[in-house]
């Protein structure tokens, strides 16, 4: 992971990077057969460095209880890692940029 990491963070010319605090990658079991890969990172995923806060956060939790999977269990991501400006969605080409790195 930190290989991957050192390859998105060396991208250049990268309105996203520019406009994030922290290149977010994700979280939990590496090695579990379930991975769930959100669109981009917000405001509070970027400045904590972390995936799915927030009220999307505590939504995920909840159905992954009703279905008796432990987030921990699982593991978490972004198509992007960088947050966009003003939180809007990704682009297609900002996901064929970065999907490679899924």
């Amino acid at each position: 992971l930190e290989t991957l990491k050192k390859q998105i963070n060396s991208i250049e010319n990268c309105n996203l990077k520019n406009n994030s605090q922290n290149l977010v990658m994700g979280e939990g079991d590496i090695n579990s057969p379930i991975m769930l890969i959100g669109e981009a990172p917000g405001i509070k995923e970027d400045k904590l460095n972390t995936v799915f806060k927030g009220e999307c956060g505590l939504l995920l939790n909840k159905m992954l209880l009703a279905i008796n999977i432990k987030r921990q269990n699982i593991y978490c991501c972004y198509a992007i890692n960088f947050r966009p400006p003003e939180d809007r969605k990704p682009t297609s080409q900002e996901i064929k940029r970065y999907s490679v790195f899924l």
